[in-house]
């Protein structure tokens, strides 16, 4: 995502770029790449933008409780990882909780192959749309006529 950001920015080495590489938190970041894209996509490739972006949000909640939750084993769920929110690590959990697969049950959440699996799939179709986004910012000719972009829309269901 940072290439398609850098490329509207007019490169990482331009003072756009540089100041949006300095930008160390999401909120102004996000302000950024909004009025941006306001300024640099036309209609069509903002809502790939957009859709894209909701994609990539979802994909990173899951990551960041892989990332910054508690990681746990339970006998009863042995097929499963579990994941408490450290907030809650020191508060009894519901032991009659139902185990599921990447569900939640209020502040743990149980994890299994599969869930990895879907976690991998969401970030090589996040990856491979954003590639794709990516030549069409630069303008490269993949997207001859439009294809490309209609293509990525039909993909993100626009």
């Amino acid at each position: 995502m940072l290439d398609i950001y850098l490329a509207m920015l007019g490169g990482p080495n331009d003072s756009a770029g540089i100041a949006f590489l300095a930008l160390e938190t999401q909120g102004p970041r996000s302000a950024v790449i909004e009025a941006v894209a306001r300024e640099r996509l036309g209609e069509q490739e903002r809502e790939i933008l957009h859709a894209l972006l909701k994609k990539v949000k979802a994909a990173q909640k899951t990551r960041n409780k892989l990332a910054h939750w508690n990681w746990g084993y339970s006998p009863q769920l042995p097929d499963y990882f579990v994941l408490v929110d450290p907030r809650e690590a020191t508060r009894v959990l519901d032991p009659g909780a139902p185990p599921g697969s990447g569900k939640q049950y209020d502040k743990f959440l149980a994890f299994d192959a599969s869930d990895f699996e879907g976690l991998i799939q969401d970030c090589e179709l996040i990856c491979g749309i954003a590639r794709r986004l990516l030549f069409i910012v630069q303008g490269y000719s993949t997207n001859q006529d439009g294809a490309l972009i209609q293509k990525l829309r039909q993909e993100l269901g626009l």
